[in-house]
């Protein structure tokens, strides 16, 4: 798992994701965002994530991680409407966006 308090480089993927989220929730995909904040909100990325999609912290963000396999906090995952997982990254390059039409 990442050290507490390694969040900065991942700070400037934070409003782009929150500005893309109304696109991901038209198309009915569910946003679900792990953010491990063990210590004080510093960056403000709590505030930010929690207002996209769903976002969960703590141990719940670590159990995500680790399933995923990613190393590193946050990560982005998206959700189809179907329920399967469509796309899962700690960078928004990894996530298909913007989404395709039908």
């Amino acid at each position: 798992m990442p050290p507490e308090g390694g969040l900065g480089v991942r700070l400037g993927h934070v409003p782009e994701l929150v500005a893309r989220e109304p696109q991901l929730s038209d198309a009915g995909v569910q946003l679900i965002t792990a953010l491990l904040d063990n210590g004080p909100d510093s960056h403000g990325m709590h505030g930010l994530l929690s207002s996209a999609g769903t976002l969960v912290t703590g141990a719940d963000a670590r159990s995500v991680m680790r399933v995923f396999e990613i190393d590193a906090t946050p990560t982005y995952h998206l959700i189809g409407p179907d329920g399967t997982v469509t796309a899962h990254s700690a960078n928004l390059a990894g996530i298909p966006l913007p989404l395709p039409t039908n």
